[in-house]
């Protein structure tokens, strides 16, 4: 589980000093990184526990952070706006804003990682298998951990069967059935180690 402050939390306490601006750089999010630009306050006015900060969790997914410090206007080509005071940005303005657009713009570049890396588990360390019979096992059986991808649409469900473990992959109607590795890492392991596909579970268990 990511236990780094969220980027909404954080921004909140970023507000705490009173700036007149905070925006992120849409560029840098498709990137996987978070450049915050703090507009109106100087470096040494924020607190280090802020200031020292180089991760955030977005969407769950802990992420490099960067910060800047500027007294300039905002950047309405590649900021989306987070947080302003009322008397900036506005309602007209031609600058992105709110965490829903950060979050979309994100889920994109993170779906991309972690079809990345799903393929490259399953087609290195598994073996495909009946999909048939394991949505038929699937229908009457609790799986013994879950795995969602960032945005949610995408879903890896585990199942312990005869000592081995599979995996159905459900994405919209499409499904895709494979047998894991039991060799450490089990495959397992590897989506539990995975900065992109998050246990649904409270607590995992490794299997």
């Amino acid at each position: 589980m990511n236990d780094k402050i969220s980027i909404q939390n954080f921004v909140e306490q970023i507000a705490k000093v009173e700036p007149v601006a905070v925006t992120v750089s849409k560029s840098g999010v498709q990137r996987g990184i978070i450049i915050l630009t703090i507009h109106g306050v100087d470096g040494e006015e924020v607190p280090d526990e802020i200031s020292q900060s180089s991760e955030v969790s977005v969407r769950g997914v802990s992420t490099q952070l960067m910060m800047e410090y500027t007294h300039d206007g905002l950047n309405t080509m590649d900021g989306i706006l987070l947080y302003s005071s009322d008397d900036i940005a506005p309602k007209d303005s031609e600058i992105d804003r709110g965490f829903n657009t950060l979050y979309n713009e994100f889920e994109d570049y993170a779906g991309e990682q972690a079809a990345t890396e799903l393929n490259e588990i399953f087609e290195v360390y598994c073996e495909g298998v009946d999909t048939r019979l394991l949505r038929e096992v699937a229908a009457h059986t609790e799986p013994a951990v879950s795995f969602s991808s960032p945005s949610g649409d995408s879903q890896i469900d585990a199942y312990q069967i005869d000592g081995h473990t599979y995996y159905l992959y459900t994405d919209g109607g499409v499904y895709e059935a494979y047998r894991g590795s039991i060799l450490s890492p089990t495959t397992t392991e590897m989506f539990q180690d995975s900065k992109y596909w998050q246990s649904t579970d409270a607590a995992i268990a490794v299997v």
